[in-house]
């Protein structure tokens, strides 16, 4: 499921569902909560509560969305597409998960990461209110969907150029 609008639609649409729906604000003040608990705590409770969330989240993301995750539909359009959207999330938060367990970039994951978490969050509760009735969800939230794909890919690029550079720098 997908739709294709320009990028002014898409941020009128993203400033809206800010200030049409309440529960928008609050995820952007929980998420900042987050954010100041991941950094103040660099140690291992970081790594626990990154654990405990991506756990949550992925469970209800799998049981949202199961079948549809690997379908053939999942892959068109993958930018704009809902499906593409929640697997891209599960990839994101191993990734992720991964690199802070090792202690790899730990600031630049845990930023990405907060944005992450407001747009899924939002996602994952347009589902639930709409009642997984997709093609409600996908127009609630097409603005999150796109943005957060173009988020995933510039960390996916990121952290590419950072192994590749730092394997360069190892050479010399």
């Amino acid at each position: 499921m997908y739709l294709n609008y320009s990028i002014s639609h898409l941020l009128n649409l993203f400033l809206r569902n800010i200030s049409k729906y309440t529960i928008y604000p609050f995820i952007i003040i929980s998420s900042i909560i987050l954010l100041f608990i991941l950094l103040k705590n660099k140690d291992s409770y970081s790594k626990y509560i990154i654990i405990a969330i991506d756990i949550i989240l992925s469970f209800i993301i799998v049981v949202n969305y199961k079948y549809n995750l690997f379908s053939t539909l999942t892959f068109k359009y993958f930018y704009h597409n809902l499906y593409f959207y929640f697997l891209n999330s599960l990839i994101f938060m191993i990734v992720n998960l991964v690199l802070v367990l090792k202690n790899k970039y730990l600031k630049l994951n845990i930023y990405f990461y907060i944005l992450q978490i407001i747009f899924l969050l939002f996602s994952l509760f347009m589902t639930y209110y709409l009642k997984n009735a997709h093609l409600l969800i996908i127009g609630n939230i097409y603005p999150e969907i796109t943005i957060g794909n173009y988020i995933y890919f510039i960390y996916y690029i990121a952290i590419i150029l950072i192994i590749v550079y730092k394997a360069l720098t190892r050479n010399k």
